[in-house]
């Protein structure tokens, strides 16, 4: 499913918003910034554009523009590296000295910029960390002691504590920072700091190689219930004697973000993360009749939703299930044998509608 996305975090760039740009501004900081960028790229002058980064960081610790500080360390995470050893260990501490002092939206964000940060160093360095072990030389505040589980934890933890402030981080919009966010063509899917920072948590929840070295006792995705409707699913309680699995992390953030939408009745930004859920659900789920769930499951959108163009993405993506059970029709059996022309049938009405929808350009 050609799901859309806004990125959160691009290289040196943060997507992000705090209430220090209600203040006036009092430094171009584009043109601080732009001057970095020339030190790095015209004159391949990496001290001196560290240098200015430096700078940069102490006037917008002067002015308390905490927008334009993280901006900073960020473009400080990227140039040390190229002149200083260890430089990224140097960099997550100031990352979480940085979270102690911060307000409470930038401590959000820069719980998951911190997340991602100590992700990416995880997935450089994998081969070296693969191979350790528990052992006392653990160093809490040195990641070249850690496992692949000291990792995990960390990384999950900081993503856990991005969204603490959810009321906050939903009230937060993204219209009034456009000078510093990269638009794409999707934000309407994804209109607050709240979502923002969710899907960016969601993508690291959904790779069940994060959940690696996870007892065998792990959550595990199965019955009708994560398959429901929206409204359904997301008022169920998941019981779960293993409430650090990832995946378990991933169902319930689906659940509060169908919540929060359903209650300010964003319809398209709903029905994108309802279809996400449902796809998610039959990735990993183990019961033996997640297909038949999953078609319903996506029937309900599309019949639900067929004015919206979310619907007809639903509509499509039942389509495909069809599609791809055509190999599986064997002569004479009557199973999968009419796959081919219910994809087609389904297909058929959503090119009916020639719209602009997702489903449409799909199909």
């Amino acid at each position: 499913m050609a799901i859309r996305r806004i990125v959160l975090f691009s290289i040196g760039i943060l997507i992000l918003g705090v209430g220090s740009f209600a203040q006036q501004k009092k430094t171009n900081y584009n043109s601080l910034f732009q001057k970095v960028d020339e030190l790095l790229n015209k004159s391949g002058l990496t001290k001196s554009a560290l240098a200015k980064v430096d700078s940069i960081y102490r006037i917008a610790t002067i002015e308390k523009q905490e927008v334009q500080l993280i901006k900073a360390l960020i473009y400080k995470f990227s140039i040390q590296p190229r002149i200083q050893e260890n430089a990224e260990v140097v960099g997550f501490a100031q990352l979480e000295a940085e979270i102690k002092k911060s307000s409470q939206l930038a401590t959000s964000i820069l719980h998951s910029l911190l997340a991602s940060k100590y992700l990416e160093y995880f997935q450089q360095q994998r081969y070296k960390i693969y191979s350790r072990t528990k052992t006392t030389n653990f160093q809490k505040s040195d990641p070249d002691t850690w496992t692949i589980s000291d990792f995990h934890e960390k990384i999950a933890d900081h993503f856990q504590r991005s969204l603490v402030n959810e009321k906050l981080l939903q009230e937060t919009g993204l219209s009034e920072f456009d000078p510093i966010i990269f638009k794409g063509n999707s934000r309407y899917l994804r209109p607050t700091l709240f979502d923002m920072l969710a899907h960016k948590a969601l993508e690291y929840y959904k790779n069940s190689e994060n959940d690696f070295g996870r007892p065998a006792s792990e959550f595990q995705i199965m019955g009708k219930i994560p398959f429901d409707r929206g409204i359904d699913f997301s008022n169920y309680r998941f019981r779960t004697s293993d409430s650090l699995s990832n995946l378990y992390k991933a169902l319930t953030l689906y659940q509060r973000l169908i919540r929060f939408h359903l209650a300010k009745k964003n319809i398209e930004a709903l029905i994108d993360i309802d279809l996400q859920r449902v796809v998610f659900v039959m990735s990993k789920s183990v019961d033996e009749n997640k297909l038949k769930l999953y078609r319903t499951a996506l029937a309900h959108i599309g019949t639900g939703y067929s004015g919206e163009p979310g619907g007809s993405q639903a509509w499509y993506l039942l389509a495909h299930t069809y599609f791809e059970n055509r190999d599986e029709y064997i002569p004479g059996d009557s199973l999968h044998r009419f796959d081919l022309v219910q994809a087609k049938l389904i297909l058929e009405r959503v090119v009916a509608k020639r719209d602009s929808s997702e489903g449409f350009i799909n199909s």
